[in-house]
Parts: C-alpha cells; sequence; structure tokens
C-alpha cells in the first residue's frame, strides 16, 4: 500500500468502528474478542489489530498495549515514523492522532481533509 492507501485504509476502518469504541487517549484501553470487536483504544491502536496493518508494518500484537512500526515501540503520537507511515507531514500527524484535541469525528473530518488534497490523479 501507498502511505494515501493506508490512511484511507485506516480512516475507513475507523468510521465502522462505534464511536464508544474509539478512545483517543489510550492506545488500547480495553481488548475485545478475537478480531478486534468490542476492543476499546484509539485510531492507530485499532489499526495495529488489523492484518492488513500488520502487513504494513503497523503492529499491535497481544497482550503488548503499544503499536509498533517495523518492529520499534511508537511511544507518542508525534512520532515521526507515524507521520512518515501515513505520508503526512508531523503537523498533520498530530493532528489527526493527538488524544486531547481528537476523537472519532475529528479525526474523520481531518483525514477527509488530508485524502481529498492528496488524493492521487484519476
Amino acid at each position: 500500500m501507498t502511505p494515501y492507501e493506508r490512511l484511507k485504509f485506516v480512516r475507513d476502518l475507523i468510521d465502522g468502528i462505534p464511536e464508544d469504541q474509539v478512545r483517543m487517549s489510550t492506545w488500547i484501553y480495553r481488548f475485545g474478542v478475537e478480531g478486534g470487536c468490542g476492543t476499546v483504544g484509539c485510531v492507530i491502536g485499532h489499526a495495529g489489530l488489523t492484518p492488513e496493518m500488520q502487513a504494513e508494518g503497523l503492529t499491535l500484537i497481544r497482550p503488548s498495549k503499544v503499536p509498533k512500526i517495523d518492529g520499534r515501540s511508537i511511544y507518542g503520537c508525534d512520532d515521526p515514523r507515524l507521520a512518515k507511515f501515513f505520508g503526512l507531514t508531523e503537523s498533520q500527524s498530530e493532528d489527526l492522532f493527538t488524544p486531547f484535541l481528537n476523537n472519532k469525528t475529528h479525526f474523520l473530518r481531518n483525514a477527509d481533509k488530508i485524502l481529498k488534497r492528496s488524493a492521487p490523479p484519476a
């Protein structure tokens, strides 16, 4: 996947998760059943549980509650590797993933703006 496709995948993933299961204050608050159903976590926590993002190098493997990119832990939403993974500026990455600025609606609105501006030519 391209960084654009990764962001689009995660945007669509989060759009399908109930609002009460997106909690931006922690990578993973509570694991649900295998496959993610009932899991409560942030955007990156949810993304790291999917086989698609795991194949791309973004992982969150139980029982760990810390996501990794290419095997190296991410300790904050301001990690520059997170921005690079999604093809974002550090400012865009922080705006999308910073817990105190964010909820599901905010993430979707800002992801849509970024995706619209950076859409590949048709």
